[in-house]
């Protein structure tokens, strides 16, 4: 899916271009235009398929000049050859593959007008155009998956941070059911045997039944009230 960005900064490189064509004397007008416009258009898919858009972008640029168009004239094609070169190592995943793009574009520029040994010079001044937003673009890359991993760790502890409250929430509850478990059976053995006493005492002892349902009403109270610490909490 193509974003905002991904057509923003080419259609801004193409303003610019367009702009420098027409006043810069002495340039072809159809041509350089047609050298700034395709390449920043061929730009918007450099990150979907950077190896194929940014790599035809760049070389679009660079064979450029077998159209009529001075290299040395218009500025804004050195841009948009750092954006193609910097794509390539931004949004290519195998930077092998990058590089022998970047390394191919330079040959191309070297032996485009027949197959000589260009001076030290010549590729220091290509590789540089080329090679070093290449380079850039592995750093952001870098750093972009830095940033994707940290994330991706700091969802998982939170997740875990959440799996141990859940657990520990859980444990409680059960620790809690135990213990109100506990009382109420306690309390409901206190009363079934002062229940089964006041039986035994019925028509004897009156007193004795007294205290017999007495503490059967302190169990009862007891079990409908609960732990001291549940009453508290």
């Amino acid at each position: 899916m193509v974003q905002r960005s991904d057509w923003l900064v080419p259609a801004a490189l193409a303003l610019l271009g367009v702009v420098e064509v027409f006043t810069v004397d002495g340039l072809p007008k159809l041509p350089a235009t047609l050298s700034v416009v395709v390449p920043c258009a061929l730009l918007v898919g450099r990150r979907q398929l950077p190896l194929v858009f940014a790599t035809a972008s760049a070389a679009t640029l660079l064979l450029s000049v077998h159209i009529g168009v001075p290299d040395d004239a218009p500025t804004m094609p050195l841009l948009i050859l750092f954006a193609g070169c910097f794509a390539l190592g931004r949004h290519e995943p195998t930077w092998w593959r990058g590089a022998l793009v970047v390394a191919a574009l330079d040959l191309t520029v070297h032996w485009s007008f027949g197959l000589r040994f260009p001076p030290l010079a010549d590729w220091l001044w290509v590789a540089s155009l080329t090679f070093v937003p290449w380079f850039f673009g592995r750093l952001v890359l870098a750093h972009a998956l830095q940033s994707d991993q940290l994330a991706d760790q700091a969802r998982r502890l939170v997740e875990e941070q959440r799996h141990v409250a859940e657990r520990a929430v859980a444990d409680e509850r059960r620790r809690i059911a135990r213990e109100l478990h506990d009382v109420i059976a306690h309390s409901v053995s206190v009363m079934v045997v002062q229940a089964g006493a006041a039986r035994e005492l019925l028509g004897r002892d009156e007193a004795g039944v007294a205290a017999s349902l007495e503490e059967i009403q302190r169990s009862g109270r007891a079990a409908l009230a609960g732990p001291s610490w549940l009453a508290r909490s």
